[in-house]
């Protein structure tokens, strides 16, 4: 599946998800919970409501907006490696492309822990006890594999310049 698509369905997760919270989830709903997924303040259904649309929107509109944005970048603001080579007028489409897909897939791994927040607060809020540690670990996995992930990118095979095209490769 490609990562656009990914992060569609998950941003459509998220939203389907808050949208059933409005309607099945009780008067008090928790405002924060703690690391190991206690709740320590709690608000109103309509206020929780409210602000996961209004978290799903700004990330959204972020993320879209960035992707968007990504063309019109001058060459000293690119944080790529082999920048010389991608931002070439022949390879500079290609690595616009490339990124669109590694920001897809940031945002799709963004609403996929919004959403297993989300439906933690909503377990809380109708009287489920989470396991212990369930929140630090969750957003503890998301940053490690995040991580994970943009080192990769900067040093793994993705943005490397193509064999054929490094100096001193023969053709």
């Amino acid at each position: 599946m490609q990562r656009r698509t990914f992060f569609w369905l998950c941003l459509l997760a998220y939203a389907a998800l808050i949208g059933w919270q409005a309607f099945v989830l009780p008067d008090q709903v928790p405002a924060h919970l703690d690391v190991l997924g206690n709740a320590t303040r709690w608000h109103g259904r309509t206020a929780h409501v409210v602000q996961a649309l209004a978290i799903g929107a700004f990330v959204a509109l972020v993320l879209v907006g960035t992707a968007r944005w990504l063309p019109r970048l001058p060459p000293s603001q690119v944080n790529v490696p082999n920048v010389g080579y991608w931002m070439r007028p022949e390879n500079h489409p290609r690595m616009i492309r490339m990124m669109r897909e590694d920001l897809a897939g940031i945002g799709a791994a963004t609403f996929l822990l919004l959403t297993i927040v989300m439906s933690a607060v909503g377990a809380v809020a109708r009287g489920r006890v989470l396991p212990g540690g369930f929140t630090i670990s969750v957003v503890g996995l998301y940053c490690v594999g995040l991580l994970a992930w943009a080192v990769w990118l900067y040093v793994g095979p993705r943005y490397r310049v193509p064999q054929a095209e490094q100096p001193g490769a023969s053709a």
